[in-house]
């Protein structure tokens, strides 16, 4: 009960702040009324409309590496295999970053698994083992997470190894 309180307190006087400090590992962006204010650059004090006329938005800057769930892809030459990605990336455009896409982790990573699938699907076992892939992979998605104001450092493939497909029929 006393927890909630406090709480409760607590955002009541953040109704009256009128700063907001960007540290140096953050990017940010300022809606005033809900519309896109400007940028905000790391490091620096801003001062804001309080009364929730302002909102900050920030997140990291600094590069983020993200393993994504195991996909199962099915070669050129009939053979399945199972990767599992790790892309490495920041934001690049924190206009796009925080307002074009509902969240950036979830759109880099739907087009790294979909870029990556399209890749790989057309190759055989051996060309997919190979160093380029990364290089191909990493060219692919940065393309695609440009346009959402992410800057993608790279695209590796943590696990890539051959796997039997059963399907388990059931029924009576």
């Amino acid at each position: 009960m006393l927890d909630k309180l406090v709480d409760a307190i607590i955002e009541f006087l953040d109704l009256f702040r009128f700063w907001e400090v960007v540290r140096q590992y953050e990017v940010g962006v300022r809606l005033r009324l809900g519309k896109y204010w400007d940028t905000l650059e790391p490091g620096r004090l801003y001062f804001r409309a309080p009364f929730g006329i302002d909102e900050i938005m920030t997140d990291y800057a600094t590069p983020t590496a993200r393993q994504l769930e195991q996909q199962v892809i099915t070669l050129r030459d009939g053979v399945t295999i199972v990767v599992t990605p790790i892309i490495t990336y920041q934001p690049h455009d924190p206009y796009k970053y925080f307002l074009e896409v509902e969240t950036p982790e979830s759109a880099i990573g739907d087009c790294a698994r979909g870029t990556i699938r399209e890749i790989l699907s057309a190759m055989t076992y051996d060309e997919a083992q190979s160093p380029a892939v990364t290089e191909t992979v990493t060219a692919a998605v940065r393309k695609m997470g440009y346009k959402w104001g992410i800057k993608v450092i790279t695209v590796a493939m943590a696990d890539l190894a051959k796997v039997r497909a059963y399907r388990i029929y059931g029924g009576q």
